[in-house]
């Protein structure tokens, strides 16, 4: 067997194994659903916001409207340049339930997000503390739901990935590549059920803990200057032996991340690679594959060894459609475009990466 029929058939084993994992995540269904809530525990709500004047009246809305009603709601404004502050305290002031953090200047060697989320857990008064970021949105079941799963289940931890909204080409072009490399890579309900820290993944927009265990641990601390460090955090758990799971949003838990092309490009800029590890060549060699897999079977065997794996791809991308409320049809238009999107986001991150990182939210990224 010649070099080219052995690369073909290594990258044809990758796709059979990616919907392998997608199949798996396509039957059991790692979702969150709605359930009654039994619990009565103080749940502290804890939101890092800058410069989130245009969401964070929309999820204090979507919270003080929820069916659980034993919470504390803490806004950490760390050093916004607009009026997030000011629509904070004209919630406050109607409900006692929240209350507003003064941010201070960010210490050296934090980022942003994590100093204000371990200012936020020293404010907390909660038995769990549920993080979440201000664009996101929630039924109002999805707090009591996400509790209920974690104490039936005697979890240390629950993270839920968004259900994304997106309302432009643009944000279809880059936004759904997270749930596309997350779903066809990771079997979610493993991170549950497997002891291996490999298997973690999680996602700061919506991340409920024990308060007990956080605050022994003091995730946000220990991992001050990592720019995933929810992943981070995750791994952290299940090697200190901890119980987590990971679920997608369904319809309790939705997020617009980002509102245009140029957005996502920068907001994914910052963090994709870390999907594989830190490792550039690695995601390169992954982007490629998913780009240009495909004509490999057509040059080096025949034709009709590509029909079957294209219909492959197109199965793929309708059952992760199906399990992120998508649409099947919108998803294959959009695909030729997101595969596009996807090489243009590696070019981005290998230019920053290589002029010494990049600015987000008007502060600079350092590597972790």
């Amino acid at each position: 067997m010649d070099t080219l029929n052995i690369i073909t058939l290594g990258i044809v084993t990758f796709l059979i194994l990616r919907l392998c994992v997608l199949v798996y995540n396509y039957l059991t269904k790692p979702l969150l659903t709605e359930a009654p809530g039994t619990s009565d525990k103080l749940v502290s709500i804890l939101i890092p916001a800058r410069n989130e004047e245009q969401n964070i009246g929309l999820l204090l809305s979507d919270l003080v409207n929820q069916d659980y009603l034993k919470t504390e709601i803490l806004v950490y404004d760390d050093l916004s340049e607009d009026a997030t502050a000011t629509i904070v305290e004209e919630y406050a002031n109607r409900d006692s339930r929240i209350r507003l953090l003064r941010g201070t200047r960010l210490p050296e060697g934090w980022l942003g997000k994590n100093h204000a989320c371990y200012r936020l857990a020293i404010e907390a008064r909660g038995q769990y503390f549920l993080f979440i970021d201000a664009d996101v949105r929630l039924h109002r079941s999805a707090i009591s739901s996400a509790l209920s799963y974690t104490e039936k289940r005697a979890l240390h931890a629950l993270s839920v990935f968004p259900t994304q909204i997106m309302l432009t080409r643009g944000e279809r072009a880059l936004v759904p590549l997270m749930l596309w490399v997350l779903l066809t890579l990771l079997p979610l309900r493993m991170v549950e059920k497997s002891r291996y820290s490999s298997l973690a993944a999680a996602n700061g927009q919506f991340f409920l803990h024990e308060a007990a265990q956080y605050l022994k641990f003091q995730w946000h601390k220990r991992y001050r200057n990592h720019r995933v460090e929810d992943v981070a955090i995750a791994r952290a758990l299940k090697s200190e032996g901890l119980r987590m799971a990971t679920l997608l949003g369904n319809t309790l838990v939705n997020c617009r991340m980002y509102k245009s092309y140029t957005d996502a490009l920068q907001g994914f800029s910052k963090n994709f690679r870390f999907f594989f590890g830190n490792n550039l060549v690695l995601m390169y060699v992954f982007i490629l594959v998913s780009t240009f897999g495909w004509l490999l079977p057509l040059v080096s065997w025949s034709w009709y060894f590509s029909v079957p794996f294209i219909g492959v791809l197109v199965l793929q991308r309708c059952m992760l459609a199906k399990l992120t409320n998508g649409n099947c049809k919108q998803t294959l238009l959009d695909t030729p475009l997101q595969q596009a999107a996807l090489i243009h986001l590696a070019l981005r991150i290998g230019l920053t990466s290589s002029r010494g990182g990049l600015q987000w939210k008007g502060r600079h990224l350092t590597e972790y």
